[in-house]
């Protein structure tokens, strides 16, 4: 079997991306044959052969359906062997369905992005709709995002495989590589309003009433939603909590792995906002692991 894999930026740094390379590896670590096109911002890994060809997604790329599609015929050409072809994320569907033509389609639906894409107007709106019934079947990472797309599309074939995690990316955390000053809790999530970070900074000056010397570290995207980026900066001045709530932004992957190891409580109050929701909430697996 010769699978070709239309992935997000192999690495750790957001859902997408940790879907994507978690996938790949464990691929080929069962030995399976991979011809893989992931995004232009994709680095190295070793033992894969990258082909950076995909708009990035983190952040999204403007006109990221148009892009796309350009590099069709380009992608095509690399997986015109392949048995199999499966988009690892929501935005990749419609390049992958046309690649595919009559071979097999698998889509991975992760979370908001399915309710967003298909609600778009004519034509983008369109093309979503026709690749994700192409799909056989859907790949839902959660039963909640299965839930979603029945809704939407109730006569495409859904399976769910839940996310997982690789327990050896947690033996041994370190516990000394970040400078802890003082009971910490940790947060690990692009700061947006659906990740419920206004409320945990709210909740932290509560906290701090009763614990005076509790720290606040939050781990990931500050420009995912700027504007509310600076609503949660604004507030963190307002509560006199800049001593207490650190904003880290993106992080090397050692350095996210040793908050993991040195804080004392994990805490992601995430929010249904709208459309958009947590289709699965990968870091609770991470902070318990």
């Amino acid at each position: 079997m010769h699978l070709g894999l239309l992935a997000a930026d192999l690495t750790h740094t957001h859902g997408w991306a940790h879907y994507s390379l978690s996938l790949v590896q464990a691929l080929r670590r069962a030995g399976v044959r991979l011809t893989v096109v992931a995004s232009r911002s994709s680095p190295d890994v070793p033992g894969i052969e990258l082909h950076r060809l995909l708009p990035d997604t983190n952040p999204m790329e403007k006109y990221m359906l148009l892009r796309s599609l350009r590099q069709a015929p380009a992608v095509g050409r690399l997986l015109h062997e392949c048995d199999l072809v499966h988009a690892l994320i929501e935005p990749y569907a419609p390049v992958g369905a046309w690649v595919a033509a009559g071979r097999p389609f698998l889509l991975t639906a992760h979370g908001s992005y399915i309710d967003l894409l298909l609600r778009r107007r004519p034509p983008a709106g369109s093309l979503y709709h026709w690749s994700f019934r192409r799909a056989r079947p859907i790949v839902c990472v959660s039963h909640y995002t299965a839930g979603v797309i029945r809704g939407l599309l109730p006569d495409v074939p859904v399976t769910v495989i839940q996310n997982a995690i690789d327990p050896v990316r947690f033996v041994d955390l370190p516990r000394n590589a970040v400078v802890k000053q003082g009971p910490t809790v940790l947060s690990v999530g692009a700061v947006k309003l659906r990740k419920g970070t206004l409320e945990l900074v709210r909740t932290m000056a509560r906290v701090r009433g009763a614990i005076s010397d509790v720290q606040c570290v939050i781990i990931g995207s500050l420009d995912a939603e700027p504007g509310y980026t600076q609503q949660v900066q604004a507030e963190i001045q307002l509560l006199g909590l800049t001593g207490c709530v650190h904003l880290l932004g993106h992080v090397p992957e050692a350095t996210k792995l040793a908050w993991y190891g040195t804080a004392d409580v994990f805490a992601l109050p995430s929010l249904h906002v709208g459309r958009k929701f947590e289709g699965f909430g990968l870091t609770y697996l991470e902070a318990s692991a």
